[in-house]
């Protein structure tokens, strides 16, 4: 909606909230990104979007100051021209600049700094001095600030050139004075644009151009000839972890709005610890009911999925260790509903044997047919949890990514273990001459001449189904 000058307070108050939820959602998305490259197990980001909050987890953090730097930097590149002190008519605007030096040395009003009068920088043949009407911030170098006057176009408060033309950006050393520069290139307007602004400093007495980033300039070359080729580079007082951040940052893109972190709180060792020896815990005790649970109901069919099980289980971990990926609160939830899918695969296979058996079949012609007979049910379930899964890891972030990885692992392992190594050991004891059974006294007529009509129940599921939903 364009707004006019007849336009209602509503009308304009609902652009700008409609504007600011757009800020709040690409600034989400951003440091969505950035935190990905902080290389964090399972990092956890949330919106409140009612507050225009973003909620960061980041476990296991070894250097809490880089993360505070990667969520906070703006990173706002730009690429000015800049004024020398030589210039005619820019005498006037260095005297008014003059106060604002001061302020921005001072920083804190209550301290007394003494700050040489622009007049007495002004031999300074590059002209590090703020413009009155567009200010950067400067570099400091040791007790003295390098202030650089940018030139704006009439008109533009934009920069000629900014960070959203950078395709790819790397942190290097210099192999011969050790420094860290950051390489940039640039699509094609931008390379453009580069060349245009770089024929004319070149052609200009070799001027300088700025190079601000957060509005702090970082560098500023001197011009010797034109750059057509789109490439730049950034060189400060970078570690090479610090310049590899930084490129990084650029390479995603800058923040479109300013962030602050409000609130900071750290949750000790201990108590996670605390919460992951819980969840082994519970674990344990859903693997030992499960166990129980099974032989008793399912006798030797029990104990050979029990075996199978375990194998499963002994997969899962092996896979996520051959990957490197770490095993988290999430990642021990994925292998209990894990659990419970291979038991509940080995149910359905079961009851088909049982009723096979009853049919008056041998045990291995039941085994067969009973398997046989079960793959529809069990490779659909479990189609539609991969399908579930894959789409929690594709949209999902941190915790949840970290439990749809274990559950597509698990259930890859469970259509392994539960179908084929099962049948496997089964037939394995049919062709030694055992006898497995798949029942006990106790549950050999438990369930029986039950029949309940799900189907004509559908409609009344339906509506329960529905309201669950919308609850």
């Amino acid at each position: 909606m364009k707004l006019t000058f007849e336009s209602s307070d509503d009308a304009v108050l609902r652009q700008l909230r409609a504007k600011a939820n757009e800020t709040v959602d690409l600034t989400y998305k951003r440091l969505k990104d950035r935190i990905d490259e902080l290389g964090v197990t399972q990092p956890n980001v949330s919106l409140d979007a009612a507050r225009d909050l973003i909620v960061v987890e980041l476990p296991g953090v070894d250097n809490p100051q880089r993360a505070r730097n990667m969520l906070q930097a703006t990173a706002k590149l730009e690429f000015w021209d800049v004024y020398r002190v030589s210039d005619p008519g820019i005498m006037p605007a260095f005297m008014s600049a003059d106060e604002k030096v001061k302020r921005l040395i001072s920083g804190d009003t209550t301290k007394i700094v003494k700050v040489d009068s622009v007049w007495q920088y002004k031999r300074d043949t590059t002209g590090r001095i703020i413009d009155s009407t567009r200010v950067a911030k400067a570099n400091k170098v040791g007790n003295q600030y390098e202030l650089y006057a940018i030139k704006k176009s009439k008109g533009r408060e934009e920069a000629p050139l900014e960070g959203d033309r950078v395709t790819d950006a790397s942190a290097n050393p210099d192999p011969q004075s050790g420094a860290v520069a950051i390489s940039l290139k640039m699509d094609n307007k931008g390379a453009k644009t580069w060349g245009e602004m770089t024929t004319k400093a070149a052609q200009d007495n070799n001027r300088e151009i700025a190079i601000v980033l957060d509005d702090k300039v970082v560098s500023a070359p001197r011009v010797i000839n034109p750059i057509t080729s789109g490439d730049s580079q950034i060189t400060g007082d970078y570690t090479l972890q610090d310049g590899e951040d930084l490129a990084k940052i650029l390479q995603i893109g800058k923040l479109p709005a300013k962030t602050r972190i409000v609130q900071e709180s750290v949750v000790g060792p201990s108590l996670g610890q605390e919460n992951i020896n819980k969840s082994l815990l519970s674990l344990l005790l859903g693997l030992v009911a499960i166990i129980g649970v099974m032989i008793m109901y399912y006798s030797t069919g029990g104990v050979v999925s029990v075996i199978a099980l375990l194998i499963n289980i002994f997969l899962i971990i092996g896979v996520l260790t051959s990957l490197g990926t770490v095993l988290t609160l999430p990642g021990i939830a994925g292998i209990v509903l894990t659990m419970a899918a291979a038991v509940d695969a080995n149910v359905i296979i079961y009851e088909r044997v049982r009723e096979e058996l009853d049919e008056g079949k041998t045990v291995a012609q039941a085994i067969n047919d009973g398997f046989k007979n079960s793959y529809p049910a069990i490779i659909d379930a479990n189609i539609s949890n991969l399908l579930i899964a894959l789409v929690m890891y594709y949209f999902g972030l941190g915790p949840i990514k970290g439990f749809a990885i274990v559950l597509i692992i698990g259930i890859l392992c469970t259509l392994f273990t539960a179908v084929l190594v099962a049948h496997l050991i089964l037939d394995w004891m049919v062709n030694r001459g055992m006898t497995p059974k798949f029942s006990t006294p106790m549950s050999a007529h438990a369930f029986k001449g039950i029949n309940i009509d799900w189907v004509g129940m559908r409609k009344k599921a339906y509506m329960f189904s529905a309201a669950i939903i919308l609850a």
